[in-house]
This record gives structure tokens, C-alpha cells and sequence, in this order.
């Protein structure tokens, strides 16, 4: 616990330089690859400002459950479409492969593969692993074996951190796209 991560922040996927081959990217859904006119941040805030007697916990509940909410009704759109298209080529051609990570519930399958479909993305064309818990869920169940180097791209701090503590041989970057 007491090394420090060193972890780059970017606002497209343009920034992440792939030069090995196979490489494995895990990708965020919520705010890396898609976002929504208003973020988890902007629940956040006006559950705390409506109820400041609450703890953060509380508050970090009830403003995950309101996103969700919204997040399921609203048309997300891809943040850095033309970074994307650019990252995936780029490791189509280093033989590597492209899944996305989230901590969107298994249940929100059917959800997120019409927001994928809603976005001209097809859904099918990549592997989906839904956890909170990302860390070790990629310790324990995404397999490296025959795989170049690993990259996790993710908005959260605590999802980089939980990620590098289990994995320290994976490179993290924290997406913003806000």
C-alpha cells in the first residue's frame, strides 16, 4: 500500500500507446466509453446538497441508484468515438482483443447491449464482464495466459486503485471525459 501508482490520465483512447503484440484492453462502460448529459458525479452532488446530515456512503448509495435510474432510460452517446474506431484498429492489427469491465449489474445486459445498438456499435463483436468488484475479478477470471500486455481504462479512482492492487503488472489509465 505504500507505493505509489503511477497512472496517466486521458481524455481519448488516442493516448494509449499499443506498440506489443496481443494486447488485452478492458474498457469501462459508464463515463470511459459512454456518457449521459448528466454523471454519477452531478447525483451526487444534489443528494448531498438536499441531505447533508447523510455519510458519504449513504449519499454514494442512494446517488448510485438514482444514475443507474437514469442511465437506463437515457440514450448514452460514445465520448471519443474517433479514439475508439483508432484503438481498435490499432489492436485488431497487434492481434489483441478489446472486452469491457463494469460494475453495471449482469442483469443490465439487456440494457446495455440496446445502448450498444442505439450507438451503431455491435454489441456481439466484444466480451462483457459485469463486476464491482474489478480487481480481483480480473485476477481470478480473465485469463492473460497468451496475452501481451494488459491495459485497464477506467473513470474511477477506486476501480484503478482496487485493479492495480490485485493485478500491479497491469498498466491503468483513468479516463475523463468531463
Amino acid at each position: 500500500m505504500g507505493t505509489k501508482m503511477e497512472v496517466m490520465t486521458i481524455s481519448s483512447f488516442d493516448k494509449i500507446n499499443l506498440t506489443k503484440p496481443n494486447p488485452l484492453i478492458l474498457c469501462d462502460i459508464d463515463e470511459t466509453f459512454f456518457t449521459f448529459k448528466h454523471t454519477y458525479k452531478f447525483f451526487y452532488k444534489i443528494i448531498k446538497k438536499k441531505n447533508p446530515l447523510l455519510s458519504n456512503t449513504q449519499i454514494s448509495s442512494i446517488a448510485n441508484r438514482a444514475y443507474n435510474k437514469y442511465a437506463k432510460k437515457c440514450k448514452p452517446y460514445i465520448y471519443d468515438k474517433e479514439g475508439f474506431v483508432n484503438m481498435y484498429k490499432k489492436v485488431k492489427d497487434l492481434s489483441g482483443e478489446i472486452m469491457f469491465v463494469t460494475a453495471r449489474k449482469k442483469t443490465s445486459e439487456k440494457y446495455t447491449r440496446e445502448q450498444f445498438k442505439k450507438n451503431f456499435v455491435n454489441y456481439d463483436k466484444f466480451k462483457f464482464h459485469y463486476t464491482s468488484r474489478k480487481g480481483e475479478y480480473i485476477k481470478n477470471r480473465i485469463n492473460k495466459h497468451g496475452k501481451g500486455e494488459i491495459i485497464f481504462i477506467d473513470d474511477q479512482d477506486r476501480f484503478i486503485y482496487d485493479v492495480k492492487e490485485n493485478n500491479p503488472f497491469i498498466t491503468c489509465y483513468k479516463f475523463n471525459c468531463h
